[in-house]
C-alpha cells in the first residue's frame, strides 16, 4: 500500500494488499505447472559471440538455436547486444548452460556439445545467407 494513502488512515506500519479470488481456486480450475526435478549434478556454462547484420532479428536466431536441440543444452538466453550503427552489425553474446541429469559433464563433453552447435548455427546461417 502506498505510503501517502498509509498515512491518511495512521497507520505507520509498511503494509501489503492483496486481492484473491478463492472460488476459481477451490473449484479447481487452475492450470497445473508440470514440474522437473532438479539435477543435483553441477552446470557449465559457455558464452559465444556472434556478429550479424543489424536486420537479422534476434527471434530468428532463438527459434534456429531452439530446433538444434542437444541432450545436454539445459539453456541459452541473451548475455549481451553491442549494435554498431555505422557497421550495420550487432554483437550478440549468448550464454549457453550445459548438464546432465544423471551425472557430471566432463569439460571435453561440454566443449564437443558446444562446438558441435555453434557449427550447425553457423552452416544453418550461412545457408539461409543471414551470415557472411
Amino acid at each position: 500500500v502506498h505510503p501517502e494513502v498509509l498515512e491518511q488512515f495512521s497507520i505507520i506500519q509498511i503494509t501489503f494488499f492483496a486481492e484473491i479470488h478463492l472460488l476459481p481456486l477451490s473449484r479447481g480450475d487452475h492450470n497445473r505447472a508440470e514440474l522437473t526435478p532438479l539435477s543435483p549434478y553441477p552446470s557449465s556454462t559457455r558464452d559465444w559471440t556472434i556478429s550479424l547484420p543489424s536486420s537479422y532479428p534476434f527471434s530468428s536466431l532463438q527459434a534456429l538455436l531452439s530446433a538444434m536441440k542437444s541432450s545436454l543444452l539445459e539453456s541459452v538466453y541473451l548475455h549481451d547486444l553491442y549494435t554498431e550503427k555505422e557497421k550495420g552489425e550487432k554483437q550478440i553474446t549468448l550464454r549457453f548452460t550445459y548438464r546432465s541429469s544423471t551425472r557430471t559433464l566432463s569439460a571435453s563433453e561440454v566443449e564437443k556439445a558446444h562446438t558441435q552447435l555453434q557449427s550447425s548455427c553457423m552452416q544453418a546461417l550461412q545457408d539461409k545467407g543471414s551470415f557472411g
